[in-house]
């Protein structure tokens, strides 16, 4: 139950609104949001070393991630921008879209949570805290395109790694993440535009 103080004329506390399940709602919320991105960060990272045993024509893929394993996102990524052809026309808008995804993902894993429980502040003021690049307030309504975004990303890395039916240079980035789906839910439509806009 919300508990109140106000401070009368003498500066005393004598009640003041505050909901303690607002802000733990809230800061759930946020913790929740770290840990999908965080697993989904994760998923990117283990397509992207089986796009590039694809690409590579590597003909054995979990000798690729072993082979690949101790790399970081970074190193892996820069090995697929060298072996994708430039003739592809969607090399820059898939790595891009990785990019974008992964530097998003680093802000949250160096980013501190913080709620204010104190009598005299609110308890839903709860704030991310970025050690990079000061500090954001997110809502539950960033979280999702967020989450739809590193789901397209990790769509077409999939695609282009398994898909044996499907030449990836045939397709663009935006084909090779409709595919993983079949039919794209409508609430990534314009997430799809956004990261992989048609030519």
């Amino acid at each position: 139950m919300p508990a109140s103080r106000r401070w009368d004329n003498r500066g005393v506390i004598t009640s003041h609104t505050y909901d303690l399940e607002a802000g733990r709602r809230r800061e759930a919320a946020i913790y929740l949001h770290i840990g999908r991105m965080t697993v989904k960060a994760a998923a990117i990272d283990e397509d992207t070393t089986y796009a590039l045993a694809r690409v590579l024509a590597m003909p054995d893929a979990d000798l690729a991630a072993r082979t690949f394993e101790r790399e970081g996102f970074g190193t892996k990524k820069r090995f697929l921008e060298r072996a994708l052809p430039d003739s592809w026309a969607s090399k820059r808008q898939l790595l891009a879209a990785m990019q974008r995804v992964e530097e998003y993902r680093n802000k949250l894993a160096h980013s501190t949570v913080h709620t204010t429980y104190s009598l005299l502040q609110p308890a839903e003021s709860t704030r991310l805290y970025s050690v990079r690049g000061g500090w954001t307030e997110p809502s539950p309504a960033d979280f999702a395109p967020w989450e739809a975004r590193a789901d397209l990303v990790r769509a077409a890395l999939w695609t282009m790694a398994h898909a044996d039916d499907q030449d990836p240079y045939e397709l663009d980035a935006r084909t090779l993440a409709v595919y993983h789906y079949g039919a794209l839910p409508a609430e990534l439509e314009p997430i799809l535009d956004e990261l992989f806009p048609a030519f």
